[in-house]
């Protein structure tokens, strides 16, 4: 199966940045790459529902400006004298973890027994 935009923002109405895509030039774009990534046969019904959570993912890292080299910074100052440093961030999920749509979409994959992501353990 496959989905089209306008099935991720029916499922996600109250959402300002998927209703501000363009469905034809910029949603159609996140819609057709889920729709070639997410397999049928390997996630069963639960197909259209991750098409729909990686489709808002993209279109949401992509109106905040991506996953550039970013991440938490922890710094202290003492007597005028300051120190920062990058902090590792996490990438347990491969970055899908920047969204609750992402969120969603890993735990569904993780629940479904013939699609479950690789973990690095």
């Amino acid at each position: 199966m496959s989905i089209v935009w306008s099935n991720v923002t029916d499922s996600f109405p109250n959402d300002t940045v998927l209703a501000a895509v363009d469905g034809d030039a910029e949603g159609s774009t996140y819609v057709d790459w889920v729709n070639e990534q997410v397999d049928d046969d390997k996630l069963g019904t639960r197909a259209d529902q991750v098409r729909i959570l990686l489709a808002a993912h993209l279109a949401t890292v992509v109106a905040s400006g991506g996953l550039g080299a970013s991440g938490p910074v922890s710094s202290e100052s003492v007597d005028g004298v300051s120190r920062s440093y990058a902090v590792s961030a996490s990438t347990d999920g491969d970055d899908l973890t920047a969204t609750s749509y992402g969120c969603r979409a890993v735990l569904l994959m993780r629940s479904t027994p013939n699609a479950r992501l690789p973990r690095a353990y």
